[in-house]
C-alpha cells in the first residue's frame, strides 16, 4: 500500500497536478476544451456554492446530468466540498430516481431543469448547474476535511430485494485503484480517454478521474454515440485517444464494423495504446478477432479487466497475448493491495477447484448505504483475520496452474447482460406488484454468445397484457431490466428438491424454434427478402413477419448496432442508429430503403458523398423580445419610428451601492445604460426553479426564459397544449462588463 494512502483523496491528487500543468488541457467536449487551471477554477466554484447549502464531508449529493463539462465540474465540485457524488441517470424511471434520492438521504441533487418536476424531492434542494454564473477566474482550493476514509462516491446497482442497493465508496479504494492503474498502464499529458460509459456505472469512475493527476486529458463521446462504432472511430481518430473501454458485447461489434467496412483504416486508430474489456466475460472468439484485426499493431494492449462495484471498480487484471493458444480469457490476477479467495465450504480451494471468489484488502467499499442488515450478509470477517473484511461475490471461480483465476459463473440469480449487472429477483418483486400475477419468475436465455434476452414466466388466471405489463414496469426498471417476453404458465415448474425447474420453462413461439428451413414471410419483394435475411441472421430466428418489432423479436441495442452494419454495407447506405429506430419492421425499414436507393432522393447521405436536395426553408410563426422602455416588439418599434431616448441615465448618489463612480476613480465610469423593466418580477416555481436557485441566476438569464416564453404564446403553441415539436431560435448572452469591469472591482476595497 501506498504509505500515505489512508490520507490521500483523489480531488487533491487533482489539485497537485494543477499546479504543474495549469495549461494542460484536461477536457474536450467536441470543439471545446478546458484546460486543468480552468476545470480547476469552475470546480472550486461549484465547491464553494455547496457550503452554502450545509454541504460537508460525508454528505450525499446527487449527480445527474448527460456527458457535459457541467458533469465534470459537478463531480469535482462535489469532492472538494467533502462530498460523496451520488450518479443518477436523467433517463432513469422517476420512482427509480425518487427511491434512491429517499433511500441515500442526498443532502442536494445537482441537475437541470427538466428533472425537477419529474420527481418528489424537496425543491429547496435542487442545484440547476446550467443556471450557475460560472467566471473564469483563478480560485483558491477548499481546505476541507477530507481523508481517505471518507466516501468518495455512491452508486446504486440492481438488487434481488426490489430495490437497488447503494454501494459506498471510500477515498482510499478509489485511490489504490488509480494509482495501481497509472503504475500498471501509464498515461502521460497528450494522452486522452474517451468517456463513454454511463456514470451509473463504476467502470465510469476510471474513465473520468484516472487522468485528472497524470496531466492527461478526457474527451467525452457526444451523449447517445457510444452504441454507434462510427461514432467511435471518429472521436478516436478526430481527439487521437490513446486509452479506451468496452464491455465485451461491444467491443464485439466495434471489431465487426471495422471489420466489414473496409473504409476504415487502421490508421484512424493508431493513437490507441490501452482497449480495456469488463462488466460481462471476454470470451477466446472476442480476442482471437482482436488479434487478427489489429495483426499489424503489436503495441495495442487487450486487457480484461475484473471486479464488482463493491470493491472499487476492478480488482484483477489480465493481459491478453497475441498468440492464440489459450482455450479460456481468465480475469487474472489480484492488483495491488487486493486479496483474492477462492473458498469452498469456508476453506481455501485447491488449484482447479471451483469456489466462490472472495475479496478483501483497501479496496472494499464501506457497505451498502442505510442497509446494514445486507451490508453484514455480504462482508464477512475475513478466514484468516478477523479483523480484515472479504466481500463474498457470488462468482464460482478457480485458480489456474499459471497462478491466473477463471471465472466459472455465479452462484445466484444475478446475471451480466451487455455489461449491465441485473438481479433477477428484482424485476421478479417489480411484476409481483401487479395484483393479477400470483407467481412469476424471471430467466436469462442465451440465444447466442452475443444475444442473451429476459424471459418473464407468470402465473396469473387472467390473460396477458404485455405492453400493459412492459408500461407497468417503465415506471420502476431501466429499459435493460425489461423483459423481453411475457409467458403465461398455470404454475411454475419444479425441481425434486422443491427449486423452479428453469430447464423445463417453455420458450415463447417467436425463439423455439431456431433457423428452420422455412420461412413465416411469404410473397415479399426483392428488398423484403434481403431485409428478412438479415433480421434472421442477426436475431437467430426466422419467425418473423413484415411487422413483427424488431426489439419485440429479442433485439437490443447492441444488435441494432450490427444491423445498421450490415444494413449499409448490403446496400452502400449510411442509414443512422437514428433510422432503425424509427423504423423496427421488415415492412417500414423496407419502404425507407426503397425510398433512398435512388440516388438524389434519399435524405441522408450515401457512400459516394452525393446529398439529396433537401428544403430548408423555415416559417416564422411568432416573435418576441424584452428592451429598455419596451415591453414587446410592438413597444419597441414605436420607439424607434418616434425617436424615443430608452437609455436610462443615473446621479452618483443613485449608484452610490456600485464602487469607483465616484468623480476622483481610476475609472471612468459612464453613469448610463439600458434597463430592462420588470427583471426583478419572475415566476420561478412556473419555470421550475426553486427560488434559491432564482435568486443566484443572472438577471438576463430569467428574462432570457421569459422572452423564449412570450414567443411560444405569440406563436400560438406552448408545450402543455401541443403534443408536436416546437423549434425555438434565441439569443442572450452574459453580462460580461458589469462582471468584470465593475463587480470585480469589489475585490480590490
Amino acid at each position: 500500500m501506498h504509505q500515505n494512502i489512508e490520507f490521500l483523496t483523489i480531488h487533491k491528487l487533482f489539485e497537485e497536478r494543477v499546479k504543474t500543468n495549469p495549461d494542460s488541457v484536461a477536457v474536450k467536449f467536441d470543439e471545446l476544451t478546458l484546460t486543468y487551471q480552468e476545470l480547476n477554477n469552475y470546480a472550486n466554484q461549484i465547491a464553494q456554492h455547496l457550503l452554502l447549502y450545509g454541504i460537508k464531508t460525508e454528505s450525499v449529493v446527487a449527480i445527474s446530468l448527460e456527458r457535459s463539462f457541467e458533469l465534470i465540474i459537478a463531480i469535482l465540485g462535489v469532492l472538494k466540498a467533502g462530498a460523496a457524488y451520488l450518479p443518477i441517470d436523467p433517463n432513469y424511471p422517476t420512482e427509480r430516481i425518487n427511491f434512491i434520492l429517499d433511500n441515500s438521504n442526498s443532502s442536494l441533487i445537482i441537475t437541470n431543469p427538466k428533472l425537477v418536476k419529474r420527481v418528489s424531492f424537496d425543491p429547496q434542494k435542487f442545484f440547476l448547474i446550467n443556471q450557475f454564473p460560472f467566471i473564469n477566474k483563478e480560485t483558491k482550493n477548499l481546505n476541507a476535511n477530507v481523508s481517505g476514509d471518507n466516501l468518495a462516491y455512491v452508486i446504486y446497482t440492481s438488487g434481488s430485494t426490489g430495490n437497488p442497493k447503494g454501494v459506498m465508496i471510500e477515498h482510499k479504494a478509489l485511490v489504490n485503484r488509480l494509482l495501481w492503474m497509472q503504475k500498471r498502464f501509464p498515461i502521460f499529458e497528450g494522452d486522452y480517454i474517451l468517456q463513454k460509459t454511463n456514470f451509473t456505472f463504476d467502470v465510469s469512475v476510471w474513465e473520468l478521474l484516472w487522468w485528472s493527476f497524470t496531466g492527461a486529458g478526457m474527451c467525452f463521446l457526444k451523449p447517445n454515440s457510444e452504441k454507434d462504432p462510427s461514432a467511435i472511430v471518429k472521436a478516436i481518430e478526430k481527439f487521437k485517444i490513446t486509452t479506451i473501454h468496452f464491455v465485451p458485447s461491444m467491443l464485439n461489434l466495434f471489431l465487426d464494423y471495422l471489420d466489414l467496412n473496409s473504409n476504415v483504416t487502421l490508421t484512424k486508430l493508431k493513437s490507441l495504446k490501452y482497449i480495456f474489456s469488463s462488466g460481462e466475460e471476454l470470451k477466446i472468439h472476442h480476442v482471437k478477432k482482436f488479434n487478427r484485426i489489429f495483426k499489424e499493431n503489436s503495441t495495442l494492449k487487450l486487457v480484461n479487466l475484473y471486479g464488482p462495484t463493491e470493491a472499487a471498480i476492478d480488482v484483477s487484471y489480465f493481459e491478453c497475448t497475441r498468440n492464440d493458444d489459450l482455450d479460456v480469457i481468465p480475469i487474472g490476477r489480484a492488483i495491488d493491495n487486493i486479496e483474492l479467495l477462492i473458498l469452498k465450504d469456508d476453506k481455501i480451494a485447491n488449484v482447479g477447484e471451483i469456489g466462490e471468489l472472495n475479496i478483501s484488502g483497501v479496496g472494499l467499499a464501506r457497505g451498502y448505504i442505510n442497509n446494514l442488515q445486507l451490508t453484514e450478509e455480504k462482508f464477512k470477517a475475513h478466514v484468516h483475520n478477523s479483523n480484515k473484511r472479504m466481500y463474498r461475490t457470488g462468482d464460482l471461480a478457480r485458480l489456474l496452474p499459471d497462478g491466473n483465476i477463471e471465472f466459472v459463473g455465479r452462484e445466484d440469480f444475478q446475471v451480466k447482460i451487455r455489461g449491465f449487472r441485473i438481479e433477477l429477483g428484482e424485476i421478479e418483486n417489480t411484476i409481483r406488484r401487479l395484483e393479477y400475477i400470483s407467481d412469476c419468475i424471471v430467466k436469462a436465455h442465451k440465444i447466442t454468445e452475443e444475444n442473451v434476452i429476459l424471459l418473464a414466466y407468470l402465473v396469473s388466471s387472467n390473460e396477458i397484457d404485455e405492453i400493459k405489463i412492459k408500461s407497468f414496469l417503465k415506471n420502476f426498471l431501466p429499459d435493460y431490466m425489461i423483459p423481453n417476453y411475457f409467458i403465461r404458465i398455470d404454475k411454475i415448474p419444479l425441481t425434486p428438491n422443491g427449486k423452479a425447474d428453469l430447464k423445463n420453462l417453455p420458450l415463447p413461439a417467436a425463439i423455439s424454434s431456431i433457423k428452420s428451413n422455412e420461412s413465416v414471410i411469404k410473397n415479399i419483394d426483392h428488398i423484403e427478402n434481403q431485409v428478412y435475411q438479415i433480421w434472421k441472421e442477426i436475431l437467430q430466428t426466422d419467425k418473423i413477419t413484415l411487422n413483427d418489432n424488431f426489439f419485440d423479436l429479442g433485439g437490443n441495442s447492441l444488435l441494432m448496432g450490427r444491423l445498421q452494419i450490415v444494413l449499409n454495407r448490403k446496400f452502400n447506405l449510411s442509414i443512422s442508429i437514428v433510422d432503425l429506430y424509427n423504423y423496427t419492421t421488415i415492412e417500414s425499414l423496407s419502404k425507407f430503403i426503397t425510398q433512398l436507393k435512388p440516388m438524389g432522393e434519399s435524405k441522408i447521405q450515401f457512400k459516394n458523398g452525393n446529398r439529396a436536395k433537401s428544403n430548408t426553408d423555415i416559417a416564422i410563426i411568432g416573435i418576441a423580445g424584452r428592451y429598455p422602455k419596451a415591453k414587446n416588439i410592438n413597444e419597441f418599434w414605436n420607439n424607434l419610428v418616434n425617436g424615443v431616448e430608452s437609455i436610462s441615465f443615473f446621479t452618483v448618489e443613485e449608484l452610490e451601492f456600485i464602487p469607483n463612480t465616484n468623480p476622483d476613480s481610476e475609472i471612468k465610469f459612464i453613469k448610463a445604460r439600458g434597463v430592462l423593466e420588470d427583471a426583478d418580477k419572475f415566476d420561478a416555481e412556473f419555470f421550475g426553479f426553486n427560488p434559491r436557485e432564482a435568486a443566484i441566476m443572472d438577471p438576463q438569464h430569467r428574462v432570457f426564459l421569459e422572452v423564449c416564453y412570450n414567443a411560444l404564446e405569440d406563436a400560438g403553441y406552448v408545450p402543455d397544449k401541443f403534443d408536436g415539436s416546437i423549434g425555438i431560435f434565441a439569443g442572450s448572452s452574459l453580462n460580461s462588463y458589469l462582471i468584470y469591469n465593475v463587480l470585480s472591482d469589489r475585490q480590490k476595497q
